[in-house]
């Protein structure tokens, strides 16, 4: 399925089907040998086809005249779920609602769900990179391209096709609750755009102007300059419209810095 909407609810019912057992099976070996033991003569085309025309007149017949009868079921709701876009990161074995207490069913159902999110979010354009090296600042001019929710950098603009991107950013990781103009306190350039991505920190990881460490885990600081104010307005834009559109189908993306220190593996 594609172009589902945010507010997806998925319903699934499970039915069961009772069987009569009233006829032994003896009688219906007995029935099948029966019609086993007739001759078996080919009809001509002419009688086939007006067996066949036959057959169909009288279904048409019946079922005109049990139109306005009431067509009742054998088949028994034994249980059902409703599954919601916050449930599509869970697996089984889900949980039935309303199973019958003399049910064969154990009330739960397994299932898979693999969900992915196609993001049509696109954008391109040069952007300036504010980072550091060596403790002194640098600025170098990156071909930038936002493609659902990853954002990649490159040197120059020809190499989107034939190189992997020096710079991939998962909008994913970013905690923030959106992405603004930066203060001139951390980047003193103007129409710069910071974006902030949280990780587990790394034994390497010093604090910079582009990292900060925090207990067991570690914030990295992308620093993105405009040419012009549109350009700003329109990456922002961009940006936000990708990162909302990942949280509305994963309420397991960061919203802030976790509140306790994440356990390290290390």
């Amino acid at each position: 399925m594609t172009k589902l909407s945010p507010n997806l609810k998925i319903n699934i019912e499970i039915y069961n089907l009772k069987l009569k057992t009233e006829c032994a099976y003896d009688d219906i070996i007995k029935r099948h040998i029966n019609h086993s033991d007739k001759l078996t003569i080919c009809p001509s085309p002419k009688k086939l086809s007006s067996k066949k025309n036959e057959r169909h007149t009288t279904k048409v017949l019946n079922i005109k005249n049990n139109n306005n009868d009431d067509i009742k079921t054998s088949f028994k709701l034994s249980g059902r779920i409703i599954i919601d876009v916050k449930d599509l990161n869970l697996s089984s074995p889900w949980p039935l609602m309303g199973v019958p207490h003399d049910s064969i069913l154990l009330g739960t159902i397994h299932f898979d769900l693999t969900p992915t999110i196609n993001i049509a979010v696109r954008h391109k354009g040069f952007l300036t990179q504010c980072s550091e090296a060596n403790g002194i600042p640098t600025r170098d001019v990156r071909w930038c391209v936002l493609k659902g929710r990853t954002l990649s950098l490159w040197k120059y603009q020809d190499d989107e096709e034939t190189k992997e991107p020096l710079i991939e950013i998962d909008l994913v990781d970013c905690y923030t609750k959106s992405i603004q103009i930066t203060s001139q306190t951390l980047c003193a350039k103007p129409k710069t755009i910071l974006i902030e991505t949280m990780r587990k920190r790394k034994p390497g990881d010093r604090d910079s102007m582009v990292i900060e460490c925090q207990n067991n885990y570690t914030i990295v600081r992308y620093f993105l300059s405009c040419d012009t104010k549109k350009d700003l307005d329109e990456w922002i834009e961009k940006l936000n419209c990708a990162i909302l559109l990942v949280r509305k189908w994963d309420d397991s993306v960061p919203y802030s810095l976790p509140s306790v220190p994440l356990v390290s593996d290390l």
